[in-house]
């Protein structure tokens, strides 16, 4: 989970704020005893202190003027881990029916492990490629490698489920989902035999049997090479 690293009040109702995921500055205010947080897109204190007192008139101006919550509440609901527990419940709910697919579970793990812990703070229509790129070094960081191509793909198929239950409850329209990183490194294949190490490994098997004491002793290393055989050809 994301922890608050630096707190600026401006005035009452009204603070910015750090989090030790992102570089970013946020905005929090209240208005008519309702609370928003609001991403100032700013690295610079001033500079997010200005957008802050922007943002608090641009959402006065908006409640003043009945125009519909929707549009500019940030605070619950359209933050990235509550759109991706709507996502997940999408998931359990079609593998329940017999209807997902297997990769659901790994998707359903990444967005519990990585990306929930992350954007723990974040609305799901703030996020761009340049927060996607800090998510992309933060993983890094906490698998303590660069990861493997079919990782990145696990975690954006995860991604693209968030970002597809977003757009079915109408939180962000399609032409706002960033595109997601492709770049990993190539899995490596597993160690394997070649056929000549397989024919030797299967001969020294056998005489392995033959070298038992007792019978007790063959009949296990009998099912011993079995498992062998079977597991080399798996």
């Amino acid at each position: 989970m994301a922890k608050l690293t630096s707190r600026h009040p401006i005035q009452d109702g009204l603070y910015i704020y750090q989090q030790d995921n992102s570089k970013y500055w946020y905005a929090r205010f209240v208005i008519d005893a309702e609370w928003y947080s609001k991403a100032t897109k700013k690295t610079d204190k001033q500079e997010a202190i200005h957008r802050a007192l922007e943002l608090l008139s641009e959402y006065r101006f908006m409640v003043k003027h009945d125009i519909p919550i929707l549009h500019i509440k940030r605070a619950t609901k359209y933050l990235f881990p509550n759109v991706a527990d709507l996502a997940i419940q999408r998931m359990e709910s079609e593998l329940s029916k017999g209807m997902g697919k297997v990769s659901y579970e790994g998707y359903i793990q990444s967005l519990n492990k990585y990306h929930k812990v992350f954007f723990d703070k974040t609305s799901i229509s703030d996020i761009d490629r340049k927060l996607l790129q800090e998510f992309d070094s933060w993983r890094t960081s906490k698998l303590g490698r660069v990861p493997a191509k079919s990782t990145i793909l696990t975690h954006n198929a995860a991604f693209s489920r968030v970002f597809d239950e977003a757009v079915i409850q109408t939180y962000m329209v399609t032409s706002q989902r960033p595109n997601l990183n492709n770049t990993g490194i190539a899995s490596e294949r597993r160690a394997s035999f070649t056929e000549e190490e397989f024919d030797h490994l299967v001969v020294e098997a056998y005489k392995f049997i033959q070298k038992a004491r007792t019978n007790k002793s063959k009949m296990i290393r009998e099912l011993l090479v079995d498992y062998i055989v079977v597991a080399a050809n798996t």
